[in-house]
């Protein structure tokens, strides 16, 4: 029994590391072309993206949810203009090699891939959605700031708004200001 155990350990531990470094070398879906504009930015599949579902508010107080950010493998980056204009002003723009490399690398380091995939969601909280894209399928963590928070998802968003866009120009809100469900797939 002891033997079974540790080997599952063992297996397990090497699924996670290779799974790591698939993070950080950018493996992702064969789908790997930016949205340009319309509807094929909701086809198109990022590595990362995060989403805020709002909190339940009641029935007569508007819900704003959105993407917060979504980042794909050529460098075009989608995100909300601030953290506070989610579901209202996005910008599009481009990241350099090195960005990406940067973010692939910090996302790594924070090791949430080595976390089980799911999180603690506060009832009628608001929430924030993380899913990486690793080997082709979507793995998502999600957590309630502040009553459920997960210090790791904070700090990837965090990292994201931090990062400097480069041409960033005005985008439509729509497609970001629902769940993008083909992004999930």
């Amino acid at each position: 029994m002891k033997r079974a155990i540790n080997t599952k350990v063992r297996l397990t531990a090497a699924l996670m590391i290779a799974w790591g470094a698939a993070l950080h070398a950018g493996c992702t879906t064969g789908d790997q072309k930016a949205p340009q504009s319309g509807a094929r930015e909701n086809a198109a599949k990022p590595f990362i993206f995060l989403y805020q579902t709002p909190a339940f508010t009641g029935p007569n107080t508007p819900r704003v949810s959105g993407v917060l950010a979504a980042v794909w493998d050529d460098g075009t980056i989608v995100r909300s203009a601030s953290e506070a204009a989610v579901g209202k002003e996005y910008i599009r723009g481009r990241l350099t090699p090195d960005q990406i490399g940067a973010l692939r690398q910090f996302v790594t380091d924070s090791g949430l891939h080595l976390q089980k995939p799911g999180g603690n969601v506060a009832v009628d909280a608001a929430s924030v959605d993380l899913t990486l894209r690793i080997y082709g399928a979507a793995r998502t963590w999600a957590h309630s700031p502040p009553h459920t928070l997960n210090p790791k998802i904070e700090a990837i968003q965090d990292y994201v708004f931090a990062i400097k866009v480069t041409a960033p120009e005005s985008v439509d809100a729509a497609p970001y200001s629902g769940y993008p469900h083909a992004w999930y797939k």
